[in-house]
């Protein structure tokens, strides 16, 4: 059973992520958070844009290397929506949920990357 949705990914095209981050803050009226520098490290710069303290969040994101995993990700596959983030009281059952409505789920349990540290 999902019991949240924290949040969701938004893969922007190069270069646009002022121009989004914007247009989430003037036109939607988020509330968007400082520039998450580390993320380059993965590839990937990202700002996160939210309405009220601890609610649904939309993490901005652009790629600044597709030679790396994750920007290589989100310059393929922007601008799009990703990575519904959801908290769940089983994994397996949630997944088993979703794949049942024909929704794809991943069942990884650690991204697959050298990048990134133990415990994914």
């Amino acid at each position: 059973k999902i019991t949240k949705v924290p949040g969701i990914n938004a893969f922007c095209e190069d270069e646009m992520l002022d121009e989004v981050t914007e247009c989430f803050k003037d036109v939607l009226g988020a509330a968007i958070g400082p520039a998450q520098s580390w993320l380059g490290q993965y590839g990937f710069r990202a700002k996160g844009a939210s309405w009220e303290k601890d609610t649904f969040r939309v993490e901005l994101a652009e790629s600044i290397n597709d030679e790396l995993v994750t920007g290589k990700q989100i310059k393929r596959t922007g601008p799009s929506f990703a990575i519904l983030h959801v908290k769940v009281d089983s994994t397996d059952e949630a997944i088993t949920e979703l794949q049942a409505k024909e929704l794809r789920a991943s069942d990884k349990r650690k991204i697959e990357d050298p990048g990134f540290e133990d415990g994914g």
